[in-house]
């Protein structure tokens, strides 16, 4: 069986690592790609001041992982949950204040304040290497009669697969083909 993943971000990752663990195909071979557009590998060390704060942008700032995430984590796989709890800011309580150090509110639950990109590479070291191909989806075509075809912005040859999960964000190459109209699923903000 062949899994197509766009995007290599949280969900993407993650779910390369469920189904590495939880899929199973009796004799057949589980085949996992994983496709990302972003050129900054968040493995690599930023050059300039420039392009710390491109990279900054692109994959984002931090997240807080609460007791429910890190239990996620954990099932999936032991290594990733001790990775990302040695490499997080394990905090008792936040208070969140804003420039002028006014309180907006308090925070009593255990989190985990980790780096956005620091998590996505937990993820990547728990996958085999070189999982991951910096490449652009164009589109996604899906028919009735045929797999699902993956096309590339550079004009690489298609990719077919059993199943194409889309883990591409808002902009989704995968959303727009799997609906006929994509003005009408299109994501709104909240």
């Amino acid at each position: 069986m062949k899994v197509v993943i766009v995007g290599a971000g949280l969900c993407g990752l993650a779910t390369a690592i469920a189904l590495r663990k939880h899929v199973q195909i009796e004799n057949e071979e589980l085949e996992i790609k994983i496709y990302e557009k972003a050129q900054l590998d968040p493995s690599t060390e930023a050059k300039s001041e420039e392009e710390a704060a491109e990279k900054g942008r692109k994959l984002g700032a931090a997240v807080n992982l609460q007791q429910n995430g890190l239990f996620v984590l954990r099932d999936l796989d032991i290594a990733l949950y001790e990775k990302v709890i040695s490499r997080g800011y394990p905090c008792k309580h936040m208070t969140w204040k804003t420039s002028g150090d006014i309180t907006l509110g308090r925070n009593y639950l255990d989190v985990l304040p980790i780096s956005r990109p620091v998590l996505i590479e937990c993820l990547q070291e728990c996958l085999p290497e070189n999982s991951v191909t910096y490449r652009t989806v164009s589109e996604v075509i899906v028919s009735e009669h045929s797999r699902p075809k993956v096309k590339f912005e550079d004009g690489t040859s298609d990719e077919e697969a059993d199943l194409v999960v889309g883990a591409d964000g808002i902009r989704s190459p995968v959303r727009h083909g799997l609906f006929d109209h994509p003005d009408k699923y299109h994501p709104v903000y909240t």
